[in-house]
């Protein structure tokens, strides 16, 4: 497990719990948004077996965007070819956009 501080500026408190089958990484504003993960963490866990077990995902307290909007957004966007396909075309251009909606 891994806990590091991190302050976004300018930002709002809070917090973000990655945990995956190899390791846990928690990060937060400050010390109640760490106490307040901590929380979240341990109320996730569960008796399997006689083990405690947290579910792999992320967890945060923090607004998170929807996934149906990224979708949205990247089929809205024609698909860039390989550069061999490509000839002649501007380097200095990026192949894709994906607009912010």
């Amino acid at each position: 497990m891994e806990i590091r501080p991190w302050r976004p500026a300018p930002g709002e408190d809070g917090y973000i719990i990655i945990h995956q089958g190899g390791g846990t990484l928690i990060m937060a504003t400050n010390q109640e948004q760490l106490d307040a993960a901590a929380d979240r963490f341990m109320a996730a866990s569960r008796n399997v077996a006689g083990k405690r077990e947290v579910p792999i995902g992320l967890m945060t307290n923090f607004k998170v965007l929807e996934d149906a909007n990224a979708t949205q957004a990247s089929s809205d966007q024609p698909t860039a070819r390989p550069d061999s396909e490509s000839s002649g075309s501007d380097k200095s251009q990026p192949e894709s956009v994906t607009p912010i909606r």
